[in-house]
This record gives C-alpha cells, structure tokens and sequence, in this order.
C-alpha cells in the first residue's frame, strides 16, 4: 500500500538549516532496568528498552529507508518520520502507526492502549497545536513522573534529532501553543485487546450488523472471486484465521476457505467496496484489525488503513445492502458487528 503521506509540522522555526546529527549507533538493542523506571501503576511486559540519546544513523533501517512511509518526501527532520522509525526500531518491526499530521495521531490510532495523563518509556507523546500549525510527537525514553520526561524528538524546520528532559504539560505551551493530548503506550504495555486473543484461531463464526438480524455474506450466497459482500438473512460462516507475521486476521468462507473477504482496492480508502477475493498470505488488503467496543461488539479495521472501518452502506442499512469501507467512528452503529462463535 502507497500511503498518502502528509507534511507534519513540529516546532516551528524560520531557520531551514538543521544542525545534522549523524551519530552512528549500530546493533542498537533495546534493555531496561524495569527495578528503576517510574512507570506507576502501569504493568510493563516484560521486554527490555535502552532510550535514545543520540541521532540515529543517516542509513538507519527504520528511519531512512522504505520501511518508513515518511520518507523520502517528509523524512526528518520531521517529528512523525522520527516517532514511527523509533518506535519501528523498539519493536523490531514497522509500528503501524497512523501515516497523517501528528496532531491526528492520538486520534487516528487504533492499534494500542492510550492515556490522557501517564507517561511510559516506549510510549508515543501527542500534542495538538491551537495556533494553526499540525501539532508534534515524540517518543518517551525516560519518566521521573507525570510532570517530568525525557524525550528524544526530530522537527520539522528545526533540529534533526534532540534529547531533552521536559514537562510534558507546559512543554512548547506558550511559544508554540501545544496542548498535551496524551500518550499511545506502543511498548511500555501490551497491545489493548490483544488481537490474537480477540477470537480462536480457526474459529467458526457468523457476523451481524449490532442489534439487526442481517449478516455478513454474498450477493446470492456465491463463493466466485470477485463476488460482492453485503447483509442477508443468510448466517453465513466464516473461519476467523490469525497472521502473527502481521498480527492481523483475515476471514476465509467455510464453504470455499480459498475465499476471503477483501476489500476491493491496492490501496485502501474510504467508499472501497468489499468482496470476495483468492487468498493472498499477507495481503493487507484481506487482513484486519478487530477492536473491542465497550458493549462488546467489534469495528472492523482494515490492516491496510486502521482509520478505515468495515462499514454496512446507508443510514438505515437492511437485507441487500452493501458492504465497503468508510472512515472509522467510534459509536457508528453501520460499523459495529457482533461476530458470533459456532465453532
């Protein structure tokens, strides 16, 4: 998928030359001394995290390379470009992270556990900005308390890389007008909901739109590639399978498992119609993301695009309506589905 990618403005500055910090720090493996970090009532994993303190290597993987969607056009110094490399780097593989301005990062991200007002090392540090520009990230490296963090950051305009101790509800308030939204905690807790746990692998299940009696199937109950999906009174059933690779599940007809539900497009974007399409391993396309609605039904994320939701077509949607994706909402009745266990 060729992400749309934005500009994402950090710490304003007229001054376009940047001081570039091209400390080489190979075989960078992650430690932590969890008996010394301040992490309050938060359970970390028990994984290890060494912060960052100098610049990463001009060549670096996560950074400067395609594993990161940021660059070249919008590569660092730029604080998104930054955020999703480190984070990419902590975890050993890409982050996931929202590709879109950094004041929509909190908002946008639906892979991870977030709090408004408690820091965490490996966590991501939002803020938005109330003076036009497209607010800032930077990653956690160390926390002394709520008030008191070490980050490591890059910005747009500005410096290529920083390390600096701060307090992350003044930080930049004035000069720049930020407003702390709050932390995407990508390492220092486990994913919320763990999506390998969200359903059995190889379970059997039907899926239906929250509180109608109209299911996921095909138009005619077809199992063809190519064949749309929509609501019917048919309780058609689909085997939940999980990918670790991606950590992600895809849905494949009990009655043809060679057919998955897909959405019908390279790259994934709101109005993109769903149908049934030959399994492919590790196409995005074909994977999502589940996340747990406090009633207990689930949205449906594409794993291409996580701010885009599995969606039933129209207001008021019945028997024969279509099924394609929209832009994810939270509480959007058309995107909440119950996914129900027969096997």
């Amino acid at each position: 998928m060729k992400a749309k990618r934005i500009i994402t403005r950090a710490i304003a500055s007229a001054a376009m030359v940047m001081a570039i910090m091209t400390t080489n720090t190979a075989a960078f493996i992650p430690q932590v001394n969890t008996a010394t970090e301040n992490i309050f009532s938060i359970t970390a994993e028990a994984v290890s995290f060494q912060p960052r303190t100098t610049a990463p290597a001009v060549g670096s993987k996560w950074y400067r390379t395609a594993e990161n969607p940021y660059y070249p056009k919008y590569g660092m110094p730029n604080c998104t470009a930054y955020a999703y490399g480190r984070i990419s780097e902590i975890l050993g593989k890409s982050s996931g992270l929202p590709v879109a301005n950094a004041q929509n990062w909190y908002s946008k991200d639906t892979r991870y556990q977030h709090s408004s007002s408690t820091p965490a090392v490996g966590a991501v540090v939002c803020w938005s900005n109330a003076k036009g520009t497209l607010g800032h990230v930077a990653v956690v490296e160390k926390v002394f308390s709520n008030d008191k963090i070490a980050i490591s950051e890059s910005s747009y305009g500005g410096k290529y890389f920083e390390y600096k101790t701060i307090n992350p509800k003044t930080y930049c308030s004035k000069s720049y007008g930020y407003h702390l939204q709050g932390y995407i905690y990508t390492y220092a807790l486990k994913q919320n909901n763990s999506q390998k746990d969200m359903l059995t692998n190889n379970g059997i299940y039907t899926i239906n739109l929250k509180g109608k009696n109209i299911y996921l199937s095909t138009d005619g109950n077809a199992s063809k590639k190519g064949t749309n999906v929509l609501l019917s009174n048919t309780k058609t059933q689909w085997i939940a399978k999980y990918n670790s690779s991606t950590n992600a599940w895809y849905f494949s007809l009990k009655s043809t498992p060679s057919m998955v539900l897909n959405l019908a497009a390279d790259s994934i974007k709101s109005k993109t119609n769903a149908n049934l399409y030959t399994f492919v391993q590790n196409d995005t396309t074909q994977e999502f993301i589940l996340k747990k609605n406090s009633d207990g039904s689930f949205s449906i994320l594409s794993a291409a695009n996580s701010s885009i939701a599995l969606d039933a077509y129209g207001s008021a949607p019945k028997v024969n309506s279509n099924v394609w994706s929209y832009t994810y909402s939270s509480n959007n009745s058309t995107q909440m589905w119950n996914i129900n266990k027969i096997s």
